[in-house]
């Protein structure tokens, strides 16, 4: 049995069902691509603030570089390796903590002779900076 009516009218209902169905694919659409472009951007944002981390701790890094390339001490060994001084001109020895070292000609009177090793040294303008002072503590188990 054929339906011999025709085709069916369409009615204001199928209408209006068929274009909010579109209405909401397309707020589906537009809300899924709003949802990834705001986890890309999430995303980027941490890689920055995990990049930016990394740049101050180099910055860090670079500005103790600079402090250490100031010593007096790194200066003479840049100098040492280029040649311009001879490797002879500063000699560091390492003596008991325990004051039992030979007695070294410095040219120091008899009044300082009696001070301790780690007060001579201090007195010496030479060794008055904090890679100096650094070395001494580790030589003279100091905390």
């Amino acid at each position: 049995m054929v339906d011999s009516r025709g085709p069916r009218p369409i009615s204001v209902t199928q209408v209006v069902g068929v274009l909010a169905l579109a209405v909401i694919v397309f707020f589906i659409g537009a809300f899924a691509s709003k949802a990834i472009r705001t986890y890309r951007l999430r995303a980027w944002r941490d890689d920055l603030r995990v990049e930016i981390a990394e740049m101050e701790l180099d910055r860090q890094n670079l500005l103790l570089e600079i402090e250490r390339r100031q010593s007096l001490a790194w200066i003479d060994e840049a100098l040492k390796e280029t040649g311009q001084v001879p490797p002879e001109v500063l000699a560091v020895r390492l003596v008991p903590s325990d004051g039992t070292a030979p007695a070294i000609d410095t040219g120091i009177s008899e009044v300082q002779a009696g001070a301790s090793l780690t007060d001579r040294v201090q007195e010496l303008s030479y060794f008055d900076n904090p890679n100096w002072r650094a070395w001494m503590q580790l030589l003279l188990n100091r905390d």
